[in-house]
């Protein structure tokens, strides 16, 4: 038995006592978070509460397999849907836990402050509960977190993306590569900006800073929401002109406005 092995026993008994004295709190409602779930040995806690969960993170079964917008159970979504239909996505497809809107939206809100981080960590780690599988099956070799231009590094510390990056990167024991893909030119605001002018915005916004000879063929590209697809759109198409091969995009929730 390796000495790692035989300190699991131990360290499973510890967090057990740790939990019982100082339950952890739901950093959505700050009430003691419960339940957690178990994957074969290992412990993985979501700390939001089952209230929270199904508040945040409402189950939605019928999704456009293209831009994850919610569609009624009999859709024809082979095209993609009336969200995404007439647009052309240089990614090939998008995950994500719910529609930006009420609940989910204010909790995304609040994990931009400062204090914000563990919030964005408990999606996250329902995000990857649920699609799992989605991700497993694509199989990504790096994860690069959408990125912000420097300026605002020196401004926000906390970042969504990263956090998001970092628990995936974990779960997956794979890469979190963020400095391969840069915000070259700081633009207007995406938020204040209709479709049309999102899109011209952020032409020529990104460039690639890939290590000669590490081209990845498949890039998990994380961001905490998608709306009309600019940013994670112009993302991909400066990847795949460093000869990334595919892209798929996981994001904490799809907006429906324009």
């Amino acid at each position: 038995m390796s000495l790692k092995s035989s300190w699991y026993p131990v360290r499973q008994l510890l967090r057990s006592g740790i939990d019982l004295c100082f339950p952890p709190l739901c950093p959505g409602c700050e009430k003691v978070a419960s339940p957690v779930t178990r994957t074969g040995r290992v412990a993985e806690p979501i700390p939001l509460c089952l209230q929270c969960q199904q508040d945040l993170a409402p189950s939605k079964p019928h999704r456009c397999p293209r831009c994850s917008a919610p569609v009624g159970p009999h859709a024809q979504t082979d095209s993609g849907c009336p969200y995404c239909r007439q647009d052309r996505y240089r990614f090939d497809r998008v995950l994500s836990l719910g529609v930006y809107e009420e609940k989910l939206r204010g909790a995304i809100l609040a994990g931009k402050k400062s204090e914000g981080q563990p919030l964005i960590t408990a999606l996250t780690e329902i995000l990857w509960q649920r699609e799992r599988e989605q991700i497993q099956t694509f199989d990504p070799e790096v994860i690069i977190a959408v990125p912000r231009h420097w300026s605002k590094e020196l401004q926000h510390l906390d970042y969504a993306p990263h956090s998001m990056a970092r628990v995936l990167g974990k779960r997956m024991n794979i890469p979190v590569c963020t400095n391969w893909l840069k915000r070259s030119a700081r633009r207007k605001d995406q938020v204040k900006l209709k479709a049309t002018e999102r899109r011209i915005n952020l032409k020529g916004a990104f460039r690639t800073k890939i290590p000669a000879g590490r081209t990845p063929s498949r890039v998990l590209l994380v961001d905490d929401v998608l709306t009309t697809g600019a940013t994670a759109n112009e993302s991909a198409a400066t990847l795949k002109k460093a000869d990334v091969q595919q892209v798929l995009v996981a994001v904490l929730a799809r907006g429906l406005g324009t």
